[in-house]
Formats: structure tokens, C-alpha cells, sequence
């Protein structure tokens, strides 16, 4: 966000568009980007392993229907990059960010590539060297993209005191620059990225920066019910927004003579709406004395333990104060207990929103998508998961990028160990209509390697259940050594929609037979599953999965 004028253009859908630098009423810079979402549990994994498909696209466009321009993405930069000195970027990792950038310049959304390395830099000896080295990378990968993509050095910097941090955070900001002059850059202060800190910050000379911090308070409603605490609140539940002294529950024991007791005795205080507006003018009074941008990358109030209307009435106070002092925000979630959702929902939309939580944010309240009928081939897995499913969970050891001997590209999947009856389970974001697909005749096609010669799985498609009668129905295939030799070489297996069987369904505890009720307008996931027998001790690689044309 450059406080120079500037205009950033921008192709999306191939028009060019011009984003102008936008200032408040006051001439205070502000950012060209309002609400958005976090899209947490997706990179922020130990390993390129855990890289599954969180989010897709689909995702994207709903976020958009919301009324959200931006996205923040937290990456675990510290474990996805090797040992000093090079700390070399997990080249997987970069293989997505590169997609997801694809989509988000695609649909003109905004993407903050946030360094989320939850580590206290006091136990890092090397961070000086590490953050402006992964930094550096990170630049030199991503300079050619458009200014829809920003950079944010570390998400809740802890460990050392702001004024240290914000030494190294200049070294960052300076190896950046000696690479990629445009891209905005947030910077936030230490302690958690406490909006307190914000004035320890040194002064930076860069005019094209975004100060960011993180907003929770009062922390005992926001965290009511978080394990992760500590002292731990996991069993705190009732906590009042706004405060009430008659609803107020007893006070953990726990609590007692910890920072938490300290909340306690100044909830009365804290725990109401003009006291989040006093809380909120110290980012705003930081901004206006040193005329920069500043932005809100997380919010949130943890479902376990709040009372939904009380949620929700935070969530408008909240937002309210944001939309008077124009302050862009990133709600921590989408999904899970700091999302948009109801609780222990599936997380279907636009069904299963919390639309007191939707319409608090100042959201769009949108109606049920309308469901196409596919009319073109299908990519399941290549060298990365697909881009319109996401993984739904698995058993055994499951390794999505393997790059033993793939059958085409780099990576293949590679699935060992796992019980019978287990399954990948790619779930659709949004139900697919295959019935002209298989009208057509089209036929999955993928590669098969085991080194078991008896080995049997099964390829199948699960269709929605829409309550009432109707069952998660199965269409299914079976791959064994009749169809393909199972001789621990690549070989390719091909087969038509309409080879697939109707087998009924395992529901609620009970076998259901096939009948002939399965629906292929609406099918929820894709699995390949042990179905036959345990895979102990068995190896199944696969490749290049997709649904053709004949």
C-alpha cells in the first residue's frame, strides 16, 4: 500500500483493471482491500506432506459472494524451508501458493502470504538469518505477480521485545526491497502483534507499507473454551458479552494469581462495547499521527464456549468500530470454530452459515448456489491434489507428493498401511452433477503401481444425503489383477462411468442394498477405499487420476 499516489493494474478475467490508492476523509492512507478471510489449516503444516487441498477455488468464489475482496494465507515458512544457510523453500509449497495465486489474480481477490511460524524468536538463534534469506525467496518468486499479492513478514512476533523486532523486521523489509520494489509489505509490532506495540515500532523509511495487528478482546468471551490457553479455559463456558454481573459464571480456581485472574477482576470493564471502541482507538491514533495504513489480520470469537447471539453481538460491535475508522479486517476462519458456520456444522454453503454471523460482519447473505451439470474432464490428482476437491481424511500413511518413480510429472501418491474399510477421501466443495459426463460415456482414468500381487481396492463416488429416506449412496469399481496386472510397475486403468455398480450403502450402523436410488446430479466426494481387505503391510502408488472424455 504505497503512500505515494500510485495505481496498480490488475488483470482479471482478461479486462485490465486500475486499483487507485484510497485515502479516509482525513487524507490517512487506508488499505485498497476491506474484509476477508484467514484460510488457516492448509499451510501452516510441519511438512509438505500435510499439504492437502483446505481450500479450492470454489471456496474462492463463495468468499467472494460473501462480499470479501481479501485473503491472508498462513504459511509455516520456518518448517517448510531446510537448514541454514540457503533455508531453501519447500519447492511443493511453492507449487501451490502458485495456484492459489492463479485464482485469487483470477477472481481480482487480494492474497496476503503471511509468514505464520508460530516459534518465539528468542528459541531461534539463527532468525536474523533466516527470516531476510526465506524473505528473499519469497520475493524472488513472487515479484512478477500482480499487486493483488502482499507479503507479511511474521504473524505474532514473540519472544524478544518490539523495538528488537523491529530491527530485524527492517532486514527483512530490506532484502525484500533489494528484489521487489512494488509489492506492499505488512509489518506488525512483537508481543503477539499487539496494536499496544505498534508506536515501539521503529520508523521505516519504505512508503509502501501495511501496519497490522490482531484484535481478541476481551480475551476472556473471545477464548472461553480454548485448551490452548494457558492456564488452560477449556472448561470456561458463560462468559457474558456485554458484561453482566448476574450471568457472570464462577471463576476457575485455576485462575487464581495468573493473567487471566487480572482479566477476570477487569471484566466489568473491559467486557463492553465502549470499551472495545477505547481499545480500538489506539491503532486508529497510531495511524493518523503517522499518516500509514493500518489493518486488522485477525479477529474472532471461539465457538465452544460463547453464547451464539452474544457472538454475534460482539461481531457487529466489532465490525462497527472497523467501518467507522475505515480499518481493513481478516477474520481468523472460515471454517472451524473461529469461522462462519454453525457449529459442528459440515460447512456445507451456503446452507450451513451462521447467518447472524454473516449479516454481523456486514456480510452478504447468499442464496443456494445453483448446481451445473459438468460438461468436461475432470482432474483429480496430478502432481498436486486437485484443485476442485480437498482431502477428507484417510487411514495408514498417505503421502500426496511422493516423488518415488511417478508414472508423469513429479509427484505421484503413494498410500500404505491402512486398515480395511478406509479411504482417501476427496470431498467436492460443492455437490457435482456428472449425469452428462456419463450420458456422454466418460471414463476415469488413472495409474496404478502396488508390489501386491493379490491387492484389491475400490473406486468410488458417494452422492449427498438430503436427509429423510435418502442415504450417502455408493457407485463403485473395483481394480485388481483381472483389470490390471498388479506387478509393481505403472500401469494405466481406464474404465467407463457406466461400468460403475450401484452397491448401496453402510448408514448409521447398517448395510443398505443397492437401490438403484443413487444420484448423479449430486455427488459429495470421491473415494479409493481398502475396502476388500487391510492394506498393512501393502504399498498402492497412484497417478494422474481424472475423468476423461471416451
Amino acid at each position: 500500500m504505497k503512500r505515494r499516489a500510485s495505481v496498480g493494474v490488475v488483470l482479471v478475467f482478461g479486462i485490465l483493471f486500475a486499483i487507485p490508492v484510497v485515502a479516509d476523509s482525513n487524507g490517512i492512507e487506508k488499505c485498497p482491500f476491506t474484509r476477508g478471510f484467514n484460510l488457516g489449516q492448509w499451510f501452516d503444516g510441519w511438512s509438505s506432506s500435510e499439504i492437502g487441498n483446505a481450500y479450492t477455488i470454489t471456496d474462492l468464489e463463495h468468499m467472494r459472494a460473501l462480499g470479501a475482496d481479501h485473503v491472508r494465507v498462513p504459511i509455516d515458512l520456518y518448517h517448510l524451508s531446510g537448514n541454514g544457510p540457503d533455508y531453501r523453500i519447500d519447492p511443493i509449497l511453492l507449487m501451490y501458493l502458485d495456484r492459489l495465486v492463479d485464482w485469487c489474480e483470477a477472481l481480482g481477490l487480494y492474497v496476503i502470504l503471511d509468514n505464520h511460524s508460530l516459534i518465539a524468536l528468542d528459541s531461534d538463534p539463527e532468525r536474523e538469518a533466516r527470516i531476510p534469506v526465506i524473505w528473499s525467496q519469497m520475493a524472488s518468486h513472487f515479484v512478477d505477480r500482480s499487486d493483488l499479492v502482499l507479503y507479511e513478514i511474521l504473524n505474532e512476533p514473540i519472544g524478544i521485545p518490539t523495538w528488537e523486532w523491529g530491527r530485524i523486521q527492517q532486514e527483512a523489509i530490506t532484502a525484500i526491497r533489494a528484489i521487489d520494489k512494488t509489492h506492499s509489505i505488512l509489518v506488525s509490532p512483537a508481543e503477539y502483534g499487539s496494536y499496544d506495540q505498534l508506536h515501539e515500532l521503529p520508523w521505516y523509511a519504505d512508503e509502501n507499507l501495511i501496519y497490522t495487528f490482531h484484535f481478541y478482546d476481551p480475551f476472556l468471551f473471545t477464548h472461553q473454551g480454548a485448551d490452548w490457553v494457558v492456564p488452560s479455559m477449556e472448561q470456561l463456558r458463560g462468559v457474558p458479552y456485554p458484561y453482566s454481573a448476574s450471568q457472570m459464571p464462577a471463576m476457575p480456581p485455576s485462575f487464581a494469581g495468573t493473567w487471566l485472574g487480572q482479566l477476570w477482576e477487569w471484566y466489568d470493564d473491559a467486557g463492553t462495547p465502549l470499551s472495545i471502541a477505547d481499545r480500538m482507538s489506539i491503532p486508529v491514533q497510531f495511524s493518523t499521527r503517522s499518516n500509514v495504513p493500518i489493518h486488522c489480520g485477525e479477529l474472532g470469537v471461539y465457538q465452544a464456549g460463547a453464547d451464539p447471539e452474544e457472538r454475534a453481538q460482539w461481531y457487529t460491535d466489532v465490525r462497527i468500530q472497523f467501518d467507522a475508522n475505515d480499518i481493513a479486517w481478516t477474520l481468523w476462519g472460515y471454517r472451524g470454530y473461529f469461522g462462519i458456520y454453525e457449529k459442528d456444522s459440515p460447512g456445507a454453503f451456503p446452507d450451513d452459515l451462521d447467518t447472524a454471523v454473516v449479516e454481523a460482519l456486514g456480510l452478504n447473505v447468499p442464496t443456494a448456489p445453483v448446481i451445473r451439470a459438468d460438461t468436461a474432464d475432470l482432474v483429480i490428482y496430478d502432481d498436486l491434489v486437485s484443485g476442485y476437491l480437498f482431502d477428507g481424511g484417510h487411514s495408514g500413511t498417505l503421502d500426496l507428493h511422493s516423488s518415488d518413480e511417478p508414472a508423469e510429472g513429479i509427484h505421484c501418491l503413494h498410500w500404505t498401511g491402512a486398515s480395511q474399510y478406509t479411504t482417501i477421501s476427496w470431498r467436492f466443495t460443492t455437490p457435482r452433477d456428472l449425469s452428462l459426463l456419463l450420458e456422454q460415456g466418460y471414463r476415469i482414468r488413472l495409474r496404478v503401481k502396488t508390489d501386491t500381487p493379490s491387492l484389491r481396492f475400490d473406486v468410488r463416488f458417494v452422492d449427498t444425503d438430503q436427509g429423510g429416506n435418502d442415504r450417502p449412496w455408493r457407485m463403485v469399481k473395483t481394480i485388481d489383477r483381472n483389470l490390471v496386472p498388479m506387478d509393481g510397475q505403472w500401469h494405466e486403468v481406464e474404465f467407463g462411468l457406466d461400468d460403475m455398480i450401484d452397491a448401496g450403502t453402510y448408514h448409521n450402523g447398517s448395510w443398505h442394498g443397492s437401490a438403484n436410488a443413487f444420484d448423479w446430479t449430486r455427488i459429495d466426494r470421491m473415494e479409493i477405499v481398502a475396502d476388500h481387505h487391510s492394506m498393512v503391510g501393502m504399498n498402492l502408488w497412484l497417478d494422474d487420476v481424472q475423468i476423461i472424455a471416451p
